[in-house]
Formats: C-alpha cells, sequence, structure tokens
C-alpha cells in the first residue's frame, strides 16, 4: 500500500530549498544558492520519474494519489478515504483520535515558515512550466 501526495511544485521546491539552505547554512558560510536551486529542482524530478517507473511495476490499486491539498483542508475525510481505498478499518474510536490530532495539532501552531521561488532565482510560473507533466497528471 503507497498513498503518494501530490503537491504544487511552485510551493513544494521553495519549500525543499528553503530547507536544504537552511541546513547548508549550518555548515558553510556561503551557500551557493543558484547551484542548489537547481540541485533540487533536479532531485524533484528525479523522484516524479521514480515515482513513474515504480508506477509501472505496481499492481492496480497499490499505490492512492492524495492532492496534499485535500489532505490539508479536509485531513479525517481524506483519510477515510485512504481506508477505504485500502479496504482497512476506519471506526469511530480510530475518527476521533484522529480528530484529536488535527485539532491539537493546527497549521501554523508553531508559528509560519516563508519562502518563495524568487529567493532562489525562479519564478512560480517557471517551476510550473518544468513540472507541467506532472502537474497535468496529478493536480
Amino acid at each position: 500500500m503507497v498513498v503518494q501526495t501530490h503537491r504544487d511544485p511552485a510551493v513544494a521546491l521553495p519549500s525543499l530549498e528553503s530547507l536544504l539552505y537552511s541546513l547548508h547554512s549550518l555548515l558553510c558560510a556561503d551557500v551557493d544558492v543558484p547551484r542548489l536551486a537547481e540541485s533540487s529542482a533536479h532531485w524533484i524530478e528525479a523522484m516524479v520519474e521514480g515515482s513513474a517507473r515504480g508506477r509501472a511495476v505496481a499492481r492496480p490499486g497499490q499505490i492512492l494519489d492524495v492532492a496534499y491539498p485535500d489532505l490539508v483542508t479536509d485531513p479525517i475525510g481524506t483519510v477515510r478515504g485512504i481506508h477505504r481505498h485500502f479496504d482497512l478499518p476506519f471506526d469511530d474510536a480510530f475518527e476521533a483520535r484522529l480528530h484529536e490530532q488535527t485539532v491539537n495539532r493546527p497549521k501554523d501552531k508553531f508559528g509560519r515558515h516563508e519562502y518563495s521561488n524568487a529567493e532562489f532565482g525562479t519564478t512560480d510560473e517557471a517551476v510550473r512550466q518544468r513540472f507541467a507533466g506532472y502537474i497535468d497528471a496529478y493536480l
């Protein structure tokens, strides 16, 4: 059973780049931002290609695609759909635990992490063009 979430690359890529920039900054006095940005985009492309290869050998129904915005806006409904797809139990007690988790861990509870493609030398439009095939297939 594989649940693969899909997120707008124009949001996911700068998120990854920001994380990697933070990590690199701990070890390097001068981070090569253009190199980090291109490497990150290439890494995401490789992950998309690897996913496609995995799908080619997966059994029917083995992979379930979930849009990340659906998970954020309706986490319980999304998890219910995952359980239904894989014929897994989903009872009232489990739903109550999920509800408790979503109430106790609201989005941005610990602050908001701001980032943008502009910080890494590109635009949302350019990223979406680069990943147009992925977007067409999953978003």
